[in-house]
């Protein structure tokens, strides 16, 4: 907590999931809740999102292939996981 009593929080902390989970909000509603006609939409992202994106995540940053540690992915450029998400959203928005 700041002097000023503001609560903060690092980024890092939080991971990507609010991230995923505001986009699919504001993709299928209106950022604050899912529309009722979207709700089929909105799950069925959330499922693929938790099936392949976590995994690819964490394949991608730290090496683990069905929770064993594997070698980790060398990167031209280091992307954070955070940055991995908003690309993917980003593709997903193009169609």
């Amino acid at each position: 907590i700041s002097r000023c009593g503001m609560v903060w929080v690092d980024p890092k902390n939080l991971g990507y999931r609010p991230y995923y989970e505001r986009w699919v909000r504001s993709r299928c509603g209106d950022t604050t809740s899912i529309s009722p006609e979207f709700e089929a939409e909105a799950d069925q992202l959330t499922e693929l999102f938790d099936k392949y994106m976590v995994k690819c995540i964490d394949y991608v940053l730290k090496g683990l292939v069905d929770g064993e540690m594997g070698e980790k992915l060398n990167q031209a450029v280091p992307i954070p996981d955070i940055d991995l998400t908003k690309q993917v959203c980003s593709m997903l928005d193009s169609f």
